[in-house]
């Protein structure tokens, strides 16, 4: 007689196997812009590295465990390229988008120099393009700013409508309005994708530790 494993095998390239692998972190606790490296690295609790060749001042990652948060100048045309150096490789289209809109980045006063880029699905980074054009800033602007409900969304590359998301959220983005839940482990997966992670370790060879 045969006895039954009730044991749940998590397969590599499953969403969940991905889940497995990030590191547990807080959504809430994630920066998605700011104003100085150092800043950014101390609020995540990791470490700060420069990129091969880049300037910091143009790109930098935020090293926590096996998670690398890249974040790149609003205005740095190369951002694509610092991602396909730093994300592990994937045989599908994807879009490199910042998690704030370049738009509202520059719309802060003063501006975030900082912006965290994620890998969206084209079709869903299209989505979100139309809430991405408004904001509700006010003042006493934040040096460090985190997700609402509607980026969270984008993150977890699912449509700004996915969700009954109140007016206020899809109003325009505010420094107010951050995420207070967590994730499953399939949203693990989806979230640790988005931010380039994949099923085995990256090459960390070409980063080196800045104090910038």
């Amino acid at each position: 007689m045969h006895r039954v494993s009730l044991t749940k095998v998590i397969l590599p390239g499953t969403w969940r196997y991905l889940g497995q692998r990030c590191p547990h972190i807080d959504p809430s606790s994630v920066p998605i812009a700011g104003r100085e490296p150092v800043a950014i690295a101390r609020a995540l609790d990791g470490e700060l590295y420069q990129v091969g060749r880049y300037e910091v001042r143009n790109a930098f990652l935020v090293v926590k465990n096996t998670a690398r948060f890249l974040y790149v100048r609003p205005g740095y045309s190369g951002y694509r390229r610092v991602a396909r150096e730093v994300f592990s490789k994937v045989p599908w289209n994807v879009d490199y988008d910042h998690a704030l809109s370049r738009r509202i980045a520059n719309a802060a006063k003063p501006a975030y120099k900082y912006v965290l880029l994620l890998r969206v699905p084209p079709s869903v980074n299209r989505q979100h393009g139309h809430f991405e054009k408004k904001d509700n800033l006010g003042s006493g602007i934040p040096s460090i700013c985190f997700a609402d409900d509607r980026i969270f969304d984008k993150w977890l590359g699912r449509s700004p409508l996915a969700r009954r998301r109140s007016p206020v959220v899809l109003s325009g983005y505010s420094t107010q309005n951050v995420v207070l839940h967590g994730l499953t482990l399939k949203q693990k997966g989806h979230w640790a994708y988005a931010i380039g992670m994949g099923d085995n370790d990256l090459a960390i060879d070409h980063l080196k530790k800045s104090n910038a």
